[in-house]
């Protein structure tokens, strides 16, 4: 299973585009799959939306808001010590599920905990020559530093070739003075860092679920969604084209038998995305959307797992109850689309409960959902580090 959190995308925009054939890869997904809006995102820029998405709680109880956090010695950037509700990773991790993910807020530091994640620190350049780049020291585990380190894409390695389909009139530009070329740069190299490692993910087979946010349609749009330079009219549109490859490039490494959910949380106050796909999922035209709340206990039910009650949270508050019952409530609502796949309830232990066949490829009965996810691998994944200090290698 993939699952992309894309930063930018509003339902509006999205739904005209496809309907249009200017996004082709995501077109083909929408006709295959459900579409539809998403609401009850987080209206805030930041990490707290897409914590929202994996965690299936709001803010209030999974504890992430921006991207810095306090600790003991002042102010650092987002760790896992600020979760106090687990993501969908922690519950698939404790049931023996191999999960990965990519630039994930609130997952540094990425060598750390259960599961293969690269946090967000390896894909943002450190220095002017990519010569002198160092990859952060724990940004990834061991095994995997030396094929980050030649699959990260520097600002400088982006060239006028690749700039030219976002600002068409690039010649008459002067790069030395311009201050719109290098953010299209930082943000063009960031997804594609972004890109390649997810990639390698996938084409080693080493997760049952990947989730990867790629934030550069957002990054994008904040910078020139209202600029009136006509020079850069260009840029907006191209921008949603090249996440369009992205989003294909993905799905054909996940291959054919792969089920992918494409999320997200909106754009300046408008509706988000939820999009479904995979070649065991009923095409729906009628799909109207979904809560974000849905997606995490969605993810969780394609195998044979549900957010227990009385989820490990820290924060015991009326706000955290009346979450977990929503995210409860939502299973399936997505995932029901996909034969084999029912709503599954409580099995009163607060563990996972199963209903029926599990839910991985080629529709084989797998005893993964059979297993409640572990208490103490919960409570272990809550009290996680944050950082190390150490230096970069």
């Amino acid at each position: 299973m993939l699952v992309i959190g894309a930063s930018g995308l509003d339902w509006g925009g999205f739904d005209r585009l496809t309907r249009s054939g200017a996004l082709p890869n995501l077109g083909r997904m929408r006709q295959k799959g459900a579409a539809g809006w998403l609401t009850g995102a987080p209206a805030v820029i930041g990490p707290a939306p897409f914590a929202t998405m994996v965690a299936g709680q709001q803010p209030e109880v999974h504890g992430l808001w921006r991207a810095r956090e306090a600790w003991a010695g002042g102010v650092r950037p987002l760790s896992r010590a600020s979760w106090r509700a687990p993501p969908a990773w922690a519950y698939l991790e404790a049931a023996g599920i191999r999960t990965a993910t990519v630039a994930w807020p609130g997952n540094r530091p990425g060598d750390s905990g259960p599961g293969s994640h690269i946090d967000e620190d390896f894909a943002e350049p450190s220095s002017h020559d990519p010569a002198d780049w160092a990859l952060p020291l724990h940004c990834a585990p061991v095994g995997l530093r030396t094929a980050l380190r030649a699959r990260r894409v520097h600002p400088r390695n982006i060239t006028a070739s690749m700039l030219r389909p976002l600002v068409p009139d690039l010649a008459d530009i002067d790069a030395v003075r311009d201050l719109d070329l290098p953010a299209i740069s930082v943000a063009m190299a960031s997804a594609a860092s972004i890109q390649s490692a997810a990639t390698l993910f996938l084409e080693s087979d080493q997760a049952d679920v990947l989730f990867v946010r790629q934030p550069w349609l957002g990054r994008i749009r904040a910078v020139f969604d209202h600029r009136r330079d006509a020079r850069m009219a260009h840029v907006v549109p191209a921008a949603w084209r090249l996440l369009d490859g992205f989003v294909g490039g993905l799905v054909n490494a996940a291959g054919p038998d792969a089920q992918v959910i494409l999320v997200s949380p909106g754009w300046t106050f408008l509706p988000g995305v939820v999009l479904a796909s995979g070649e065991r999922l009923t095409p729906d035209a009628a799909f109207q959307g979904a809560s974000i709340l849905d997606i995490a206990p969605t993810v969780l039910g394609q195998f044979g797992l549900m957010v227990p009650a009385g989820a490990e949270a820290r924060a015991g508050s009326r706000t955290q109850a009346r979450s977990q019952n929503n995210a409860r409530r939502a299973q399936g609502r997505i995932s029901a689309r996909a034969p084999g796949v029912r709503r599954l309830e409580s099995s009163g232990t607060g563990g996972a409960g199963v209903d029926g066949p599990g839910a991985r490829s080629g529709g084989r009965r797998e005893d993964c959902g059979r297993r409640p996810a572990s208490r103490s691998g919960l409570h272990s994944w809550l009290a996680g580090p944050g950082p190390r200090q150490g230096r970069n290698r």
